[in-house]
């Protein structure tokens, strides 16, 4: 994959979705690369209109993420999803979806592997293949347990496990995400709130 990324990207989002069983919040944070300052958060709360079927997320998430995208002021450099990309059985998820339906450069971050296994390729480098021997996703060490880098849309895998390694502070998931993932959760708390 190539990039079309800047040399120097100033402007990472992150996005993430929680469920309950009627309804769906995206919160999407940019924040900046520098300093991992937040500079702008938009959130989205729909009813939930597709069922959750392993391997098909984007047909659950991908409305939401793109609601909440369309209220950002500010344009990202990158977006982080918290799902796959190319490493998914059919080398499609839902940050590969996203990215190209969005023509937005994409990173695809998850905590855990749908397909493939670990080879450790070069001096403590370790990399997911999947079962034709291609580079599927990059595994990231955290302070927390491994997270599994892939390439979503308009990014190589060297560039898209940079930026994520830039972003990880001490928690597991790179920062944007983490920080998209609380405002998610909060607005689905608010939205059951009997004084709503």
């Amino acid at each position: 994959m190539e990039d079309v990324v800047k040399e120097d990207p100033e402007l990472v989002a992150g996005v993430d979705v929680a469920y309950d069983s009627r309804s769906g919040a995206a919160a999407v944070v940019v924040i900046s690369m520098n300093d991992r300052c937040e500079k702008e958060s938009k959130v989205f709360l729909g009813r939930v209109g597709f069922p959750y079927i392993p391997t098909f997320l984007a047909f659950r998430e991908a409305r939401f993420i793109f609601a909440a995208l369309r209220r950002l002021k500010t344009q990202p450099d990158i977006l982080m999803v918290n799902g796959h990309g190319l490493a998914h059985p059919r080398r499609c998820g839902l940050a590969t979806h996203v990215g190209v339906v969005g023509k937005i450069p994409c990173i695809g971050v998850s905590s855990s592997l749908l397909k493939g296994y670990t080879v450790d390729l070069d001096r403590g480098e370790n990399y997911v293949l999947d079962k034709e021997g291609k580079m599927a996703a990059k595994m990231i060490q955290t302070p927390k347990g491994p997270i599994y880098v892939s390439v979503g849309n308009m990014i190589s895998l060297k560039r898209a496990a940079e930026v994520v390694t830039r972003v990880i502070d001490g928690g597991r998931l790179p920062v944007p995400i983490r920080l998209a993932h609380k405002a998610a959760r909060s607005l689905l708390r608010e939205s059951r709130s009997p004084m709503r």
